[in-house]
């Protein structure tokens, strides 16, 4: 998992940022495979009826933001250059 993290933040395909909250899921993925049923005890916390649907929803949030982060970030340096050209005229 380290290293596929290390390829995609080398890719840019996320960033570094992000890629510690990776590291982190890991650790939590580690901890809920020695102690299986602890997901089944925050999905009920949760009102999940279905638990291995919880990591989904973690996993696939996480992705869906820094797709949005890295959108935005284009749009304002797109922004930026169009109101620089603006400027200029």
């Amino acid at each position: 998992m380290l290293q596929l993290n290390k390829v995609s933040t080398a890719n840019k395909k996320i960033p570094i940022k992000e890629s510690f909250w990776w590291v982190f899921l890991s650790v939590v993925m580690l901890l809920l495979s020695i102690f299986p049923y602890s997901i089944d005890y925050f999905a009920e916390k949760l009102n999940i009826a279905y638990s291995p649907s919880l990591l989904f929803i973690c996993f696939r949030n996480s992705k869906l933001i820094s797709e949005l982060q890295l959108k935005i970030i284009d749009l304002s340096q797109e922004l930026a250059i169009l109101r620089g050209k603006n400027r200029k005229n």
